[in-house]
């Protein structure tokens, strides 16, 4: 029974630290932290993964020729995942390389690297727009035990949509936390839309693994190196336009990036070797919270068998706490990683799923 408890307790504490005790944690830690940024313009390799992009390639193509960075300096390359449309007639048109993949973002990404010829490598996709300076302000961070950088991600979304100002709010808060958390040490993740790393650390992705960005965070760390986050690379980014897409981005996330890759790298976890990465990031803004409907599970059971009424109690205080404050969005979370968990203890997503977008 004593075990029981404390389990209850546990729990408990991991939650409430999580969503509110850390932000305030690292907030106190960063104070008039700055991460040193110095001029530079190497010569930069450019990936951009493809799969049926022909309303989105020419605008991403003009969008990066016009960047501020020296052009003689800049290499890209459109790689194609097997396009059914004209993506790649398309890209022909413009001073880019076409290379060819296997299905699956990770491999296109490989293929960039294993013909990119620059130590530092940039990885976009088709769909977002890019700050006119975010290559330079990216390559500025890219200097002693930074290893990687990732853009600042904007997002615009339908506020008609009941749970999007929620999602909104949300989006800029862990975005902010994110960049605080590189001030530290290490950001939780990277942003697949706009990412840039030194080729001499990760030369190639591991194959029969998904989630791009997160997957790179936790190769690069582990190796002893920083990723960080960079406010001054923009990157402007449309939210699924639909419930049913957001709810299927969300299980999707969880179930073959989010559980898969936090579990697969769980000596992360409270480890010395990796500073307040491992002391604080990658517990409670990873690892217990893709725990959390694990979590609440064992605390409602806990509660039921105490008592139902303090259980319905607690319920009700919960529903008009959430309509008080519109956390709409934070209930689809915890319901899509539900259905992750679903989807990962039966087998339906697993280390060998394509990971392709919604």
């Amino acid at each position: 029974m004593i075990i029981l408890d404390m389990l209850f307790w546990i729990f408990v504490f991991i939650i409430l630290m999580s969503l509110f005790i850390y932000p305030i944690i690292i907030d106190l830690l960063t104070k008039n932290r700055k991460n040193k940024q110095i001029k530079q313009t190497p010569p930069v390799t450019i990936i951009i993964p493809t799969l049926n992009e022909e309303k989105n390639i020419e605008k991403k193509i003009k969008n990066l020729l016009k960047q501020g960075y020296p052009k003689n300096k800049i290499i890209i390359f459109v790689v194609d995942n097997g396009s059914a449309d004209n993506t790649v007639k398309i890209a022909k048109k413009f001073p880019v390389s076409i290379l060819y993949s296997e299905r699956g973002k990770l491999n296109a990404i490989n293929k960039g690297l294993k013909y990119a010829k620059t130590d530092i490598v940039v990885v976009t996709d088709a769909d977002v727009e890019i700050s006119a300076n975010a290559i330079k302000s990216l390559v500025s961070y890219l200097h002693n035990g930074i290893g990687a950088v990732s853009g600042f991600t904007l997002l615009k979304g339908n506020k008609s949509l009941f749970y999007m100002k929620g999602k909104l709010d949300y989006h800029k808060n862990d975005w902010n936390l994110r960049h605080k958390e590189s001030l530290l040490d290490s950001a939780c993740s990277l942003d697949g839309k706009l990412m840039a790393f030194r080729k001499s650390i990760i030369s190639q992705l591991p194959k029969g693994l998904v989630c791009d960005d997160y997957l790179l965070t936790l190769l690069i760390r582990k190796k002893g190196y920083r990723c960080v986050i960079c406010k001054d690379a923009l990157i402007y980014e449309n939210a699924p336009p639909a419930l049913d897409r957001e709810l299927k981005q969300i299980r999707r996330r969880g179930a073959i990036g989010g559980i898969y890759l936090s579990l697969k790298f769980s000596d992360f976890l409270f480890n010395r070797k990796y500073s307040y990465f491992g002391a604080l990031i990658f517990p409670f803004r990873r690892f217990f919270v893709f725990l959390f409907p694990v979590f609440i599970v064992y605390i409602l059971a806990y509660l039921i068998a105490l008592s139902v009424k303090l259980t319905l109690v607690l319920a009700i205080l919960a529903i008009l706490y959430i309509i008080a404050f519109r956390k709409y969005y934070m209930l689809l979370q915890l319901y899509g990683l539900f259905l992750a968990w679903c989807d990962f203890l039966t087998g339906k997503a697993n280390s060998n799923k394509i990971w392709v977008k919604t």
